[in-house]
């Protein structure tokens, strides 16, 4: 059976059988998925698999949960969206959660702001509602999309919406992979794009 958002995790079986992972988070609900269960079933029973919403806190997780809430079925609206803090930078994660989801998350945490926001659905117009992008207020935007990819991502809707609120953007399938190096609280961020490194900003 054929798993959604193969793109998201579909290298996930490769993981789990060639490192020794203790704990795999999953939003809330995913475990009824029988897909995803399958793609999964051969990991080892040292594994162990924790379905969380915004009121956990997993112990040892370097990062919040603020998204989903509810139960569901690994569906674009059923997203985690994950934040953290490194390098001296806020991050904010949020999948393939749409505009209903980013105002969801807005509504049960309205202090939610990001320096860096990674791009929900790939820069589809499905996400990054308005309202979202204005309270976070990031000052970065990552969009992880593939070159001549069959949906057009990123929309130019979404790139619009960026370069209003003065948005800095850093786009995979115009600047290949994206990093960020630091030490401490201070770093850059670099680009890599048929194998010449160096292009830092």
């Amino acid at each position: 059976m054929a798993i959604r958002h193969a793109d998201h995790c579909g290298d996930l079986p490769a993981f789990i059988e060639e490192m020794n992972v203790r704990r795999i988070l999953i939003p809330l609900g995913m475990d009824k998925n029988p897909g995803f269960m399958n793609r999964i079933s051969n990991r080892k029973q040292s594994t162990k698999l924790i379905c969380v919403n915004d009121e956990m806190r997993v112990p040892g997780l370097p990062a919040t949960i603020y998204h989903p809430y509810l139960p569901g079925k690994g569906e674009n609206h059923d997203s985690m969206v994950l934040a953290t803090r490194k390098g001296g930078l806020n991050w904010v994660f949020t999948g393939d959660l749409d505009r209903p989801g980013e105002l969801d998350t807005l509504t049960r945490h309205p202090n939610l702001t990001a320096d860096v926001l990674k791009v929900g659905h790939h820069g589809s117009k499905t996400s990054s509602d308005p309202q979202f992008i204005s309270q976070l207020h990031p000052q970065i935007a990552l969009i992880s999309a593939g070159r001549n990819n069959r949906y057009h991502h990123p929309n130019e809707e979404t790139v619009a919406l960026l370069k209003q609120h003065n948005i800095k953007m850093f786009n995979t399938q115009n600047q290949g992979m994206v990093r960020y190096v630091y030490r401490h609280n201070v770093g850059h961020f670099e680009t890599v794009l048929s194998g010449d490194e160096g292009n830092g900003s």
